[in-house]
């Protein structure tokens, strides 16, 4: 057994873009969601993932893949289910620890408080006279956590840039 164990692992760490395959794979099973794919099934999927991760010697690849794809899903709300991406990553941090799941779930916890700061900023709006031309989606998120490669300087449509001087202003008067 050992042989063999020691033989799989040889065959996994040949390909230098397993790494990469294996978080696309897994991507593509959560952009799916839980409506086509069953509890069990995903669970099933999460196992054997994990079984071919174990053996990976470059795991922190890996984790930079799943992090940009997961970056992607939450940002471009690709995502069928919270409930299977939180799965994945319970099952990661059981078998690998608070140190590897630690920003994936930061993100999510970027995207909770996104979406209620948005709605603050919506009920905020609902009670003062001048409202912004164009409505905006603001998401809040914390550096460390997200994969960024370079930033770019944006030129905003006025109506858009008026907006978003709103959503600064509420966003200053609430976090001082």
């Amino acid at each position: 057994i050992n042989a063999e164990y020691m033989g799989f692992g040889a065959i996994v760490n040949k390909n230098p873009r397993l790494p990469e395959f294996l978080s696309l794979f897994v991507d593509s099973k959560l952009r799916k969601g839980r409506a086509q794919i069953a509890d069990a099934e995903f669970d099933a999927i999460f196992d054997r993932v994990l079984a071919v991760f174990r053996f990976l010697k470059e795991k922190d690849v890996f984790e930079k893949y799943y992090k940009n794809h997961l970056a992607k899903r939450l940002l471009g709300q690709k995502s069928s289910s919270e409930e299977a991406e939180r799965a994945f990553i319970t099952k990661l941090r059981t078998e690998y620890g608070y140190q590897l799941t630690s920003k994936l779930e930061g993100m999510f916890q970027d995207m909770r408080l996104s979406q209620d700061k948005m709605e603050s900023y919506r009920e905020h709006l609902a009670n003062v006279d001048r409202r912004p031309p164009v409505e905006i989606i603001v998401q809040v998120l914390t550096t460390i956590y997200w994969p960024v490669t370079k930033t770019t300087d944006l030129v905003l449509p006025p109506d858009v840039e008026a907006a978003a001087e709103g959503f600064r202003q509420f966003y200053q008067r609430t976090h001082g």
